[in-house]
């Protein structure tokens, strides 16, 4: 992913802590196997790798803006994009998630502004954002009208919304309850009215994860008991899921990549 191992930095941030959507905790930078680990393959997560790869490549490295990445959890995204030079800011909901941002934050010596607040009600003025970034958010937000309309206040005119949510696929179905979803997922006439009554238009949608990226995730997932199992097949099991484009596979994804842009 543009040259690097998505997450490697973090392996100057010490001992941390990385959940998944349905709270399965991971120590990891224990020792220096956890380290290296870290440094060669970076966060070893199919579902969470793929999106970011969609979403950086949304974004200009070159012209670096102000961004704002909502329900940040413990702002690897924001973290990664301040090493690339952009004025990062963060939230999230969880007052824990937050405090372990600012705690690698710090060790890395970066100057992300992380705060915690409600995607309902964000400490911004309006206009203030070149891009605001929202994955796998909306889903566990009961009004996600407001939440689209809060989204879009605080984006600049021509400004770049960047929203990931699943699907109404299978595997969304059954995971809906263990990952603290409010709705199974969307489907893009569902995304298309959500958006409807904003300033906002869609100008791409990209499925994420369509047949071979469903296998990836699968598998990723089951190997989530061992950190060596799910470090040593994750690149392979990464590039697996670059077929589904490839081959121009039209099912159901996982996850919809959606674009949008302030009139």
């Amino acid at each position: 992913m543009r040259g690097d191992s998505f997450g490697s930095f973090l392996a100057n941030a010490g001992k941390i802590t990385l959940v998944t959507a349905d709270n399965i905790k991971v120590t990891v930078n224990k020792n220096f196997v956890h380290k290296l680990a870290i440094k060669i393959f970076g966060v070893p997560h199919i579902g969470f790798r793929i999106r970011t790869k969609y979403i950086l490549n949304m974004l200009d490295l070159k012209k670096c803006g102000k961004v704002l990445d909502v329900g940040c959890g413990i702002g690897l995204l924001a973290l990664y994009l301040a090493t690339k030079g952009f004025e990062m800011y963060g939230v999230d909901l969880n007052k824990e998630k937050i405090d372990a941002a600012k705690r690698i934050n710090q060790k890395l010596d970066l100057k992300v502004n992380f705060k915690c607040a409600s995607i309902l009600d964000l400490p911004f003025e309006g206009d203030k954002f070149d891009n605001v970034i929202c994955s796998e958010v909306l889903e566990h937000v009961e009004d996600d009208q407001k939440a689209i309309h809060e989204l879009s206040k605080v984006l600049k005119k021509e400004g770049l919304l960047i929203v990931t949510v699943p699907s109404k696929d299978t595997i969304c179905e059954r995971y809906r309850d263990s990952f603290g979803h409010v709705r199974t997922g969307y489907s893009v006439n569902e995304i298309e009215r959500l958006v409807m009554p904003t300033d906002m238009e869609i100008v791409k949608v990209i499925n994420a994860m369509t047949f071979f990226g469903k296998v990836a995730w699968k598998i990723n997932r089951g190997f989530f008991f061992s950190k060596v199992l799910v470090s040593i097949s994750f690149i392979p099991l990464y590039y697996l899921t670059l077929f589904d484009n490839l081959l121009n596979i039209k099912k159901i994804p996982v996850s919809y990549i959606v674009i949008l842009q302030k009139k």
